[in-house]
């Protein structure tokens, strides 16, 4: 009957958790591997293992755009630098 009330859970990665633990304990976190690809981009593999793409992250319990989002923001305030090249 009110199918905005009926969302499904959302979950941070295991990635994300450690970045925002490892705040907790050092100034600045070097990261890498949160190399998110756009979602037009489907079929690029998301992990440094295994063959996942963003496709198939499509239905799953984690909103990578939302964690970029989040990325992007603690790489502009200086609390995260990337240890490679990224989007």
């Amino acid at each position: 009957m009110f199918p905005s009330l009926l969302q499904i859970p959302v979950h941070p990665t295991s990635g994300i958790l450690a970045v925002f633990v490892a705040l907790n304990y050092c100034n600045v976190v070097h990261i890498a591997g949160f190399g998110y690809p756009s979602s037009k981009n489907q079929q690029q593999p998301i992990h440094y293992y295994g063959y996942n793409t963003m496709k198939s992250m499509k239905n799953s319990y984690h909103d990578l755009n939302h964690e970029a989002e989040a990325l992007k923001r603690l790489e502009d305030s200086g609390a995260i630098l990337y240890l490679h090249p990224h989007i």
